[in-house]
C-alpha cells in the first residue's frame, strides 16, 4: 500500500504491467540481511557478530554483483548493518519480540465496505504494558523524513491489521497496537542503529484515509503519477508523464499517430 500512495503508476507498471526489474544486488542485500534477523530473532542462529558474519559468507557470492569491487564493499555494508541489528536485537528496550516474518491474512473495514490485507510482518514485538509494536527493517540508502514516517502508509496499514487480529496468536490475544517502527540498517546513529517510530494512534484517521484511497485506486482503476522525492531512483521515468522526458516520447507516440 506504501507503493500505491507513494505513485499509483509505478505501482501499476511494476505489479499489473510487468514492468518490474529483474531481482537485483540490491534486493539481494536486503534478503540476505532480512534472512539472517528472522534466523536470529527465531533463535536459529546465535546473536553473535561471528556466527552472522559466517552464515553471511556462505550466500554472499550467490548475489549478481556486475564487479569484485562492488561486492566487497556491499560484503562490508551488510556485514555493519548485521552488526546494528545484532546490537538493536540484545539491546533492552522494554520490549519482548514475540515472531519473525510474521504472515497475515486479515479483513478490515474500509467505510461501508471491507478490504482484505494479506503480508509478511519482519518482527513482531510485545511492549511492557501489553501492546504489539511492529517492526520493519529497512536496508535502503535513504530514510524518509520524520513527517513521513508518521504518515508512512505501510507502517499504519500494519498497524490496522494489528487491530484486526493479525498479531492475536503471537501475542496472547492482544490486539492493541503500541505503535510502530522503521528500524534502518544501514545508517547509523550516536545512540546506535537509526530507529524512526510512529506512534499507535496514526491507526486512527490517516492510516484509513491511506487505505481507503488505495482500494479506490485499484478498483477505480486510476494509476495517476505522483511526483515526489521517489522519482530520483524510479525506474520508469523515460514513460512517466509528470517528467519531462516522458512527455516527451509520449508527445512524440501522439505526433506520430497523428502522421500516420
Amino acid at each position: 500500500m506504501h507503493a500505491i500512495d507513494e505513485c499509483a503508476l509505478r505501482w501499476f507498471l511494476q505489479r499489473e504491467a510487468g514492468g518490474a526489474s529483474p531481482g537485483t544486488a540490491a534486493q539481494g542485500f536486503g534478503a540476505v540481511v532480512h534472512a539472517l534477523a528472522a534466523g536470529v530473532a527465531d533463535g536459529d542462529l546465535p546473536a553473535d557478530q561471528a556466527a552472522v558474519r559466517d552464515e553471511l559468507d556462505l550466500v554472499w557470492d550467490r548475489l549478481p554483483f556486475p564487479v569484485s569491487w562492488a561486492s566487497s564493499a556491499e560484503r562490508a555494508e551488510a556485514s555493519a548493518a548485521l552488526g546494528r541489528f545484532l546490537d538493536w536485537h540484545r539491546a533492552d528496550r522494554g520490549r519482548t519480540a514475540l515472531a519473525a516474518e510474521l504472515e497475515f491474512d486479515v479483513t478490515v473495514p474500509v467505510g461501508a465496505d471491507t478490504a482484505r490485507l494479506r503480508g509478511s510482518i519482519d518482527r513482531v514485538e510485545l511492549d511492557r504494558d501489553g501492546a504489539v509494536v511492529v517492526v520493519d527493517l529497512k536496508t535502503g540508502r535513504t530514510a524518509p523524513a520524520r513527517a513521513a514516517v508518521e504518515r508512512h502508509a505501510q507502517l499504519g496499514v500494519y498497524q490496522l491489521a494489528v487491530e484486526a487480529g493479525a498479531t492475536t496468536e503471537v501475542a496472547g490475544g492482544s490486539g492493541r497496537p503500541g505503535g510502530a517502527e522503521l528500524v534502518q540498517l544501514r545508517h547509523q546513529r550516536r545512540a546506535g542503529v537509526h530507529v524512526q517510530h510512529q506512534p499507535a494512534d496514526v491507526t486512527g484517521r490517516t492510516a484509513a484515509t491511506q487505505l481507503a484511497h488505495a482500494v479506490a485506486v485499484v478498483r477505480g482503476e486510476r494509476f495517476a503519477a505522483t511526483p515526489g522525492p521517489a522519482c530520483a531512483h524510479c525506474e520508469f521515468t523515460p514513460v512517466c508523464p509528470a517528467q519531462p522526458a516522458g512527455r516527451t516520447l509520449l508527445d512524440r507516440s501522439h505526433d506520430d499517430t497523428e502522421q500516420s
